[in-house]
């Protein structure tokens, strides 16, 4: 049986896939990561591996179309992944655009500047009420730099128990800034500006660097990763990844 009048888009259409990186593309010893190395650390040991399954994705997103990464990595951590990037990168969480020669956007870091600017609270006093949340003396709460300015705050668990930071964010949430985002996961937070992340950056690349009609894939394993992914056509995520689990995945 065949589908009555179907035939293949002509011209095809092209694909770009946004792909988140650690725990999505490859993921540490300590998160179940094995077979090949691909990154490296600071003193340039292997820290994270990609799986067979993992090759034959990234094998597949290059065949079909540009790759764009979507990382929360820095751009000197994007730099020690050891994989074939050769497009445009979303690195910083969003905050910041690589160009394909590796140097950043300056159409996108005036479009951040400018945002930054816009918030009628900054990151200092976002960081202070973050410590004075109850339970926040346990945790490590620190500013987080985007080319030398302080831009999100990164608040983690040191001992990697969930239920402080879960208790904590509660609060947190209920004492955020107008115009300021909670992502919290199992052992870490980050607080970062509303139109400042990922599928702002994601959003912002679509229209300027992405023809329409695509074919627009988003990869991620986080609960911070659904808002990029729903800027797209389609959303991948990886078995028991933590977005996984929160659409209640393997029940």
């Amino acid at each position: 049986m065949t589908a009555l009048g179907w035939r293949p888009p002509d011209p095809p259409l092209p694909v770009v896939s946004f792909v988140d990186l650690d725990d999505t593309l490859f993921r540490s010893p300590a998160r179940g990561g094995h077979g090949r190395p691909v990154t490296v650390t600071r003193a340039g040991q292997p820290y994270s591996y990609m799986s067979p399954p993992q090759q034959q994705l990234f094998a597949m997103l290059r065949a079909a179309g540009r790759v764009i990464p979507t990382t929360a990595r820095s751009p000197a951590q994007l730099a020690r992944v050891h994989l074939p990037f050769d497009d445009y990168a979303i690195c910083s969480h969003g905050a910041v655009v690589l160009q394909p020669d590796g140097a950043p956007c300056p159409v996108w870091r005036a479009e951040v500047r400018a945002r930054v600017a816009a918030l009628k609270v900054g990151a200092a006093a976002v960081m202070r009420r973050a410590r004075e949340q109850p339970g926040g003396e346990a945790l490590r709460v620190e500013f987080m730099e985007v080319e030398g300015s302080p831009l999100f705050v990164s608040v983690r668990e040191p001992k990697r128990r969930h239920a402080p930071i879960t208790a904590w964010a509660e609060h947190m949430r209920a004492a955020l800034p107008a115009g300021w985002l909670l992502e919290s996961g199992r052992d870490r937070a980050l607080l970062h500006p509303a139109s400042i992340d990922k599928a702002a950056a994601v959003r912002w690349f679509v229209d300027h660097h992405a023809l329409r009609p695509a074919l627009l894939l988003g990869a991620g394993d986080r609960h911070g990763d659904a808002d990029f992914m729903a800027a797209c056509d389609y959303a991948l995520l990886p078995v028991g990844s933590h977005l996984f689990d929160c659409l209640g995945g393997g029940r």
